[in-house]
Formats: structure tokens, sequence, C-alpha cells
């Protein structure tokens, strides 16, 4: 399996389905967070089966994305609401966890760990209220290849 760089900072919170926020570093297999709705309406509850956290190893491929009281950094391909991050600039609208928002910055960053979450049947999380897409699941990696690339990179 090819690393993904497409990630957020390992720091980013969570949603829970418990509706506690969870740093990405500290999320277990078997955890349930909330899920965007694919439409309209509060979301859903779904299970996470894999997780890859790692050191970045290239530089500058991060954005800082601040709307409204929130801040997300994540590289400049992860999917936000099937939208690349770099697309994203200021006055549009992005999706939150409350309704859409106004971004306000678009500025550079470098996360020294970034990671991703894959859920049970797809679907995307929301990192410090930000909707975004589970670049996991949109690369098509198995829970079997995770398992083997961490087992892997333990060697």
């Amino acid at each position: 399996m090819k690393r993904s760089q497409s990630c957020v900072d390992h720091s980013s919170l969570i949603l829970m389905a418990s509706g506690q926020l969870k740093p990405l570093k500290d999320i277990q297999l078997g955890d349930v967070v909330m899920s965007p709705p694919v439409k309209k309406g509060l979301g859903r509850k779904v299970r996470v089966i894999g997780k890859d956290i790692g050191q970045q190893i290239v530089p500058n491929q991060h954005i800082r994305i601040k709307a409204g009281n929130h801040e997300l950094v994540v590289s400049m391909d992860h999917l936000m609401s099937g939208h690349p991050a770099e697309d994203y600039r200021v006055m549009d609208l992005i999706r939150m966890r409350y309704g859409e928002d106004e971004v306000v910055q678009v500025t550079k960053a470098n996360p020294e760990f970034t990671g991703d979450l894959l859920l049970e049947n797809g679907g995307g999380y929301y990192a410090n209220g930000f909707a975004v897409d589970s670049m996991l699941a949109r690369a098509g990696v198995t829970v079997k290849q995770l398992d083997e690339f961490h087992a892997m990179m333990a060697e």
C-alpha cells in the first residue's frame, strides 16, 4: 500500500457519536464517530475500522483553513465535502458540523504527524468541526491492506 499524504493533523479533534471530542491520534479501532450526512440532517454514527497515523515526509503539502472559530490543518489534496482543501479561498462557504461557514483564512502549515480514519461503510468524519472525507476509503484501501502496511512499517 502506498503511504497516503492526504491527511489531517493528528491532534485534530474528532466528533464522537457520544458528542465528545477526541484527538485523532487517540481514536481506537471500534470507536464510533459521527459521519456527515449524505444530504441534510444530523449525520450518522459509524464505527472506525482502520486508522493511519504517520510522520510527514513531504514538507509544504498542508494548509491551515480557518472558518468561524474553527481551524484545521489538512493536506492540500485532502477532500472536504468532495473538494480538495487547496481549492478553498477566503469567503468560500465550507461545510461544518453546524452547517456552512465562511472561510476567513488559508495559510501554509507543516504538521509533524498526520492521519486519517477508515470507517465502516465508508464516509467521512468531523475534524475540528469541519466535514472531511476519509481519503483511505476514497482510495479503496481495505482493512487488510492497512494491517499489512502497519506490519511492514513495524519491521
